[in-house]
Formats: structure tokens, C-alpha cells, sequence
């Protein structure tokens, strides 16, 4: 009740802020201009607004209900009616918007409390206390166990219980004597609310798997096998006679992908891991279903998206997709340079390469940095461009500011705003879950430490079963374990290269001990010191086995927690908003909504590589549906965070949901806050959800069909 409290005064706040602008505004209006108001109608209007400041929020609120709220609501809405000057229609439609707000409350989770599901394990070990399954980048890591101090942790989850700065400040004291560089990424920012749409907490969905079960082991090894097929070409993943040279992993060989599906089909099983994408005739993960999307056009033709090879067109000009790769960081598979990069350590990431998306490592590289929306806004542009936009008014108008082009563009941009709160939601206040790194750096010492850290991880019995008996395990590690060999010797031998011929003599006179070392990166003295902690990992500690997950990004995982992942949450929201625009204002039947087949729509003319265009064409012509490949380029901007390495499956299934579900109730607050929702050209936007189901929202309200 306490936040839905705030929530209401904070629309009230907003309400405020609008009448002192329009007064303003009022001053200055020209008095023979048909929408000014007549003296008086202005305060008139506000004074019928009244009563949202005191009946409806007062700070005594606890017992009131929000169906009387509602109905308090309705009583001012008439009255404003009564007397409709341009005020009064747009105080109208600010209320039918925060009436929109209120049909929230139905998804406000009971009893629910900040912290509830946070993994709160302690663990005891060398004489210290550890909280191994919170997220705690940023915070000071042992170096013997790689595992955060309990005593820090739970500082700094009272901070985010209470937001007491003092607090904040015993958290900076602690990073500063740590030297610890990166700062946490807007913690806050979950408390927030958006200006449109429901709150934040309605995005609240507790079918996170928790990590130390069997299911959590599961997604850690997809994570792993998606790093080690990460310069695999993508043709390899659509059919199963495939194989040749080009498939060779670094020092896996030929066949390298089929090891990797074997293990799999071993570690994933229906009863772990049921909604896991697999052939429906033999219900095995196959070449064609291994790392995809569970929406529905994932499955259907090549593993990416025809959204990402099409031509971009831009004002009077078009651009080929074509995009950089990072290569894996090799320092990053070191224990120290690891812990380091959690510290705040960022060792770059190499742009190599340009060209189109044709493995998973410029899939992982293209949503490292880039903007919050982009490539759904391209795919906005790409489908006006190509007139798909279905907004006709009528004989003699169309949509262009409501439910048109330009609204289109728009909301894609406006819609992060909700989806992106509400992530921050699911991250910090519900789940607090450690990034894939961190897990793999428990991994790596149950492989030093033995049965005692696994018993003392608070682990499930099938996770530890799993873990010891499972061959596909046993065997993906082993890969792992090689990958990350052949990473730290390459890794070595280019830090060689770059230094030049010197590298022998002022390498053997280097001072190898040095624990910290404020150097630039570009400066000889980071290079020597890199490769010292290369070849310390190769050498001295060469026995130890070597399951830290490989990175492509130099600074690693983001400074937040893992679920929901924001690249999921924003292409949740930002394809629901496509596929409503492609949809609006149409008559069309269920079996038939949204099924214009791609290559109906989209020629030779549209792409650069047109090899790729005709071979697609040819194989999956009539497989492919533009809406199948809206939610496919969902799917990809999420799992291409996966294959990054510092996402699971589960951030980016929960987050798609949360990005789609705000989108619902930002396209219902647009419809009854439009001109066009009191006049006879009604907006509707009718679409298929990512469950298949169909839906239609109007001002009427959402209905599902």
C-alpha cells in the first residue's frame, strides 16, 4: 500500500506542475483565440480538480480504496464535461489517463516486500564470511576465493531496503580504501515512476529459477557453450548436414558445435529445463533450435533476424548493416585480471573486422554499445519505408502524429523509458542476482576447493549431482577449460607482438609482483603487467583448471544486477509497439492478423549482400512473416547478451515480458489520452503477443480476443 500511496501523490505532483503551466500559458493566450478560456474557466476548471488533492491523497490514505478513488474520478471527469473548452477536454484526458493508472493495481503484487526473493546464503570459508549468489560488482572481492565479503553485502542491500545515505557513504569509504573505481549503475532509478503507463512494481514476476538449483547449472552451461560458439558461422546452426573445416573452434576441431549440441542434450532435459527450444519430431536441441528464441517465428528459417541484413535507409540515403566484432579479452580469463575488471578495471574492447552479422561474436559486439533503442528503430524506419504502417483514417486523411509514422518513431523512444524502470525493478529490488562471470568464478573454485565449497554453497542436491555425474558437464568444461588455454596463449603472444622487439629483455626485468598498478593502458608498463598476469595463469598455476567465462567485453559484465536484462526489457517493449503500428486501425481476422509473408514485402533492391537474399529466399520463402521477424529481432537483441556472456536465458525471457506488458499498458494510456479517442476516428492496435495470443486495445480498454 505504502508505494501505491506515493504513486498516487506523485501523479497528483504532476497534475499540479501542468495547472501552473497552463496558467502561465493562459496569460499569454491571446483572448480572441478560440480555445483561450473565458475569465474565471480556468480556476473553475481547477477548482473541480480539487478534490484530488485532498479526498483522494492526503497522507492519511492507508484505508482508502482505489475503486473510490476511481469513482471520485468519474464525478470530476463529468463535471469538466459540462463545460468543454480546451481545458476542460484536456484535464479530461489527463484524468482518463490516470484512470488507465488505477486498472493497475490489479497486478500490484500482495505482501510484497523489497529484498523478498534475494538469495540471502552466507557462507563460511578461510576464516571469512562470504555471500557467494548476490550480485556484488563493485564491491571488494577476496582474492584466494573471488567471493564478496558478507559484511559488505549486507550493508549495501540495507542501503537499497532503506536508501539511509549514511549508508551510501560507509559503502564509499569501503570502495575508496578498496580502490574500486566503477560506481553501481542507478540503484535508485527502481524506485521511480514513469509519466505513462503502469508503475514499475506491476512488472513484478517471480518466476526467476534461482541459481543454485538445477535449473540455475542449466543456464550457466548454455552461457558457456554460447561463449565457446562464438566465432561459429552462422550458416552452421540451420542444418545438420553441414559440416566441414568451418566448423573448427579454436583447438575443438571439426565437429566442434555437434560436442558442444551433445552436451547440451545432456545437461538440458525436460524435466530442468521444459521450455527450452528443441525439434517437435525428436524433442532433442538440435543445429537449428540450439540458442534460439522461444517467440513465435524463432524457430522458423536462418537464427537471425532479416532485420539485420536489410538495407538502412535514412533521410536521402541508405546504409549497409555492417558492424565491428570484439575479440575475447584474454586477460579476463585470469583470476587476477578477473577480479581486477570487477574492481574497475576496464581493459578495452578491439573493434576488428567489419561486416554483416555472420557469427555470434558480432551479434554480442553490435549490442554492447549500442544506443538504447537502435536497432528496432531501424526496424521502425524499414518498415515506413516499405509502407507497412497500417494507420489509414479515411478518403481524405491518414495517422501521422496518432497512430501514424512520426507517432511510431516516437513512442519506440518514449516506451524505453517505462520498460527500462521497470527492469531496474526486477534487478534491484526483486532479484539481485550475480551476472554469469560471477557465477563462473564459483565454478572455478568448487574445481580448486572440491566437495567442501560445493556443500558449503548452500547448493541443491541435483545442482551437486549434476555437477559430479553429469558427462555432458564434464565434458562442456573441458572445452571451456581448452578455449580458455588457447585464449591466454594467444593472448600472450599478441601482447608480444604489439610491444615489439624489446618485449624478451624488459619483460624478464618487470617487477611481476606488483599487486596494483595505476598505469594507462596504452602505456608499456600495462602491457608488461598483463602479460605477466597471463603468463602466471599459464605457468605458475597452470594444474589449476581454467572455467572462468571467456569475455568479449573489456570492462565485463554491466554494473547491475543480471535479471531482467534491459536490452530484453526495451525489445520487449519496443517490437510490441511495432507490431501495434503495423496493426492499427486495421480490420482484420484473427487467423490472419499480422501474417504478410516477409518476401512479399521485401526484394533483392533491399539488401546489400544479395547472395544472402536469394539463398534465404529460396529456402524459407514462405517460413518467414514480418511479425515472426519483428519478434525474432526481439529475441536476438536479447540473446545476443547471452552470447556477450553476461546475461542467462531466464534475465532475457522474464525481461521480453516486462517490456511487452508495459508496452500494453503505455499503447492503452495513448489511446485514451488521444484527440482522436473522443472523436469518431477511435484508435485501436491489434496484434499477436509473444504468446501467440491476439489482442486489441482501444480507449474501451484491452481486450483479448
Amino acid at each position: 500500500m505504502k508505494h501505491i500511496i506515493e504513486y498516487l501523490k506523485r501523479k497528483i505532483q504532476y497534475f499540479k506542475k501542468y495547472k501552473f503551466f497552463l496558467i502561465c500559458s493562459t496569460n499569454n493566450m491571446n483572448r480572441n483565440h478560440e480555445y483561450a478560456p473565458l475569465p474565471g474557466e480556468l480556476s473553475s476548471s481547477f477548482r473541480l480538480m480539487q478534490p484530488l488533492n485532498t479526498n483522494i491523497i492526503t497522507n492519511q490514505m492507508d484505508n482508502v480504496t482505489a475503486s473510490s478513488a476511481v469513482e471520485q474520478i468519474k464525478q470530476i471527469k463529468k463535471q469538466l464535461k459540462n463545460n468543454n473548452n480546451r481545458v476542460n477536454k484536456w484535464l479530461c484526458a489527463r484524468l482518463s489517463l490516470l484512470l488507465t493508472d488505477y486498472k493497475c493495481f490489479d497486478n500490484y503484487p500482495i505482501g510484497y516486500s523489497v529484498g523478498q526473493f534475494w538469495n540471502n546464503t552466507i557462507i563460511s570459508l578461510n576464516d571469512q564470511l562470504f555471500s557467494p549468489w548476490t550480485f556484488a560488482k563493485s564491491l571488494p572481492l577476496d582474492k584466494e576465493t573471488l567471493m564478496p565479503y558478507a559484511e559488505n553485502v549486507e550493508i549495501f542491500k540495507e542501503y537499497l531496503k532503506t536508501e539511509d545515505e549514511s549508508l551510501a557513504t560507509k559503502l564509499t569509504i569501503i570502495r575508496k580504501k578498496n580502490n574500486i573505481t566503477n560506481k553501481f549503475i542507478d540503484p535508485q532509478a527502481a524506485n521511480g515512476f514513469s509519466s505513462i503507463g503502469f508503475d514499475s512494481v506491476c512488472s513484478f514476476n517471480s518466476s526467476f529459477i534461482t541459481l543454485d538449483g538445477d535449473h540455475g547449472l542449466c543456464e550457466m552451461m548454455e552461457v558457456y557453450a554460447m561463449a565457446l560458439v562464438r566465432d561459429c558461422p552462422l550458416e552452421l546452426f540451420e542444418s545438420d548436414n553441414v559440416i566441414g573445416s568451418e566448423d573448427n573452434i579454436l583447438s575443438m576441431g571439426v565437429g566442434a558445435l555437434d560436442k558442444i549440441i551433445d552436451s547440451m542434450n545432456q545437461i538440458i532435459t525436460n524435466d530442468n529445463c521444459p521450455n527450452y527450444p528443441r525439434d517437435t519430431t525428436t524433442n532433442k536441441i538440435t543445429r537449428q533450435t540450439i540458442f534460439r528464441g522461444t517467440l513465435p517465428g524463432d524457430l522458423k528459417g536462418p537464427m537471425m533476424s532479416q532485420f539485420f541484413y536489410l538495407n538502412l535507409p535514412y533521410t536521402s540515403t541508405q546504409f549497409d548493416q555492417k558492424y565491428y566484432k570484439h575479440p575475447d579479452v584474454a586477460i579476463l580469463s585470469t583470476q587476477d585480471g578477473w577480479r581486477k575488471m570487477q574492481m574497475g578495471m576496464d581493459y578495452g574492447s578491439n573493434n576488428e573486422d567489419k561486416d554483416f552479422i555472420k557469427t555470434p561474436r558480432y551479434l554480442g559486439t553490435f549490442v554492447h554499445n549500442d544506443p538504447l533503442f537502435g536497432h528496432t528503430f531501424f526496424a521502425g524506419i524499414i518498415l515506413k519505408m516499405k509502407n507497412k504502417l497500417n494507420a489509414y483514417y479515411g478518403a481524405s486523411h491518414f495517422a501521422f502524429i496518432e497512430a501514424g509514422a512520426a507517432d511510431l518513431l516516437a513512442s519506440i523512444a518514449t516506451v524505453c523509458d517505462g520498460a527500462l524502470r521497470s527492469t531496474w525493478f526486477t534487478k534491484w529490488q526483486m532479484f539481485l542476482a550475480p551476472r554469469p562471470d560471477a557465477y563462473a568464478a564459483r565454478i572455478q573454485k568448487i574445481s580448486e576447493y572440491g566437495n567442501s565449497l560445493m556443500d558449503n554453497l548452500n547448493l541443491s542436491a541435483k545442482w551437486k549431482n549434476s555437477f559430479k555425474n553429469n558427462i555432458g558437464v564434464s565434458s562442456l568444461l573441458d572445452l571451456v577449460d581448452n578455449y580458455n588455454r588457447d585464449l591466454l596463449n594467444s593472448g600472450f603472444n599478441k601482447i608480444k607482438e604489439e610491444y615489439g622487439m624489446n618485449f624478451d629483455t624488459d619483460f624478464s626485468n618487470f617487477d611481476k609482483t606488483l599487486e596494483h598498478y595505476p598505469f594507462d593502458q596504452t602505456t608499456s608498463e600495462m602491457k608488461l603487467m598483463n602479460a605477466s598476469i597471463i603468463e602466471k595463469e599459464l605457468k605458475t598455476n597452470s594444474e589449476r583448471k581454467k572455467y572462468l567465462l571467456p569475455q568479449m567485453y573489456g570492462e565485463g559484465s554491466p554494473n547491475h544486477p543480471a535479471c531482467g536484462a534491459g536490452h530484453a526489457g526495451i525489445g520487449g517493449a519496443c517490437i510490441t509497439i511495432c507490431k501495434a503500428y503495423i496493426g492499427s486501425m486495421a480490420t482484420i481476422s484473427e487467423d490472419l492478423v499480422n501474417s504478410d509473408l516477409f518476401f512479399d514485402s521485401f526484394t533483392a533492391e533491399d539488401y546489400s549482400n544479395n547472395a544472402y537474399f536469394i539463398q534465404t529466399k529460396m529456402k524459407y520463402n514462405n517460413d518467414l512473416t514480418i511479425t515472426g521477424e519483428l519478434n525474432k529481432l526481439a529475441s536476438n537483441m536479447s540473446i545476443g547478451r547471452a552470447f556477450a556472456g553476461v546475461h542467462y536465458r531466464q534475465d532475457c525471457d522474464i525481461a521480453l515480458k516486462i517490456g511487452e506488458n508495459y508496452a500494453i499498458s503505455y499503447l492503452h494510456a495513448k489511446c485514451v489520452s488521444c484527440y482522436s479517442s473522443s472523436s469518431k476516428h477511435n484508435i485501436k492496435y491489434t496484434f499477436r503477443k509473444f504468446d501467440d495470443s491476439l489482442i486489441s486495445i482501444s480507449s474501451d480498454g484491452i481486450v483479448y480476443l
